[in-house]
């Protein structure tokens, strides 16, 4: 999912870019769409900080943290890369252009 964020994040950056060279001011709804896409990134950031399941690219913490994450959930292997599975195509369908229509209902929360 981390990977999924940071591809937003970059997506995110490249469009605010596009719009400095042009000298075109940025949108509000895309400017929030970005903001919001931001604070999206520093939750999940913060959420990994002080979880049990933290992202580590440490293999032998992974295991450890898939037996206690299957151990708690009745180890239903299939249910979890299922959700994996639909939560990863979900990420990648997302974009600031496509956020950009949902800012008049997504206020972004203030710093």
């Amino acid at each position: 999912m981390r990977k999924k964020i940071e591809f937003l994040l970059i997506q995110a950056s490249q469009l605010i870019a596009l719009y400095e060279k042009n000298n075109r001011p940025v949108p509000r709804d895309t400017s929030k769409a970005v903001q919001r896409i931001e604070w999206i990134a520093a939750s999940l950031q913060k959420a990994e900080v002080g979880s049990l399941f933290s992202v580590s690219d440490n293999l032998s913490n992974k295991r450890q943290k898939e037996g206690i994450r299957n151990k708690k959930h009745d180890a239903d292997k299939a249910l979890y890369d299922s959700l994996i599975r639909e939560n990863e195509s979900t990420l990648e369908t997302i974009s600031p252009s496509s956020l950009a229509r949902y800012v008049p209902l997504l206020e972004t929360p203030e710093k």
